[in-house]
């Protein structure tokens, strides 16, 4: 399944998809949180990155999904790269 399908899966309501997501791509996530933070040379602890963690996935999932639903999988982006943009 194309990037592009797996994301409208999740978009779609489809509960099964949404979990896959949160399974797959959580690890990338918060990774991606602590790296930003230590790049910039900010110390935070466990339970910032956690919140910033939880903020993004609101921010994906708010008024619909809207910001999820702005991936077009244009150019040969895949999910995971654009995810790291957003």
């Amino acid at each position: 399944m194309s990037d592009f399908a797996f994301v409208h899966r999740c978009t779609s309501g489809d509960k099964e998809a949404w979990n896959e997501f949160v399974e797959q791509y959580s690890r990338l996530i918060y990774n991606y949180i602590h790296s930003a933070l230590k790049i910039k040379g900010i110390a935070a602890g466990p339970d910032n990155i956690n919140d910033l963690f939880q903020d993004i996935f609101l921010s994906l999932t708010k008024d619909n999904f809207r910001k999820l639903k702005s991936f077009k999988a244009k150019n040969g982006c895949s999910f995971a790269s654009w995810l790291r943009q957003v």
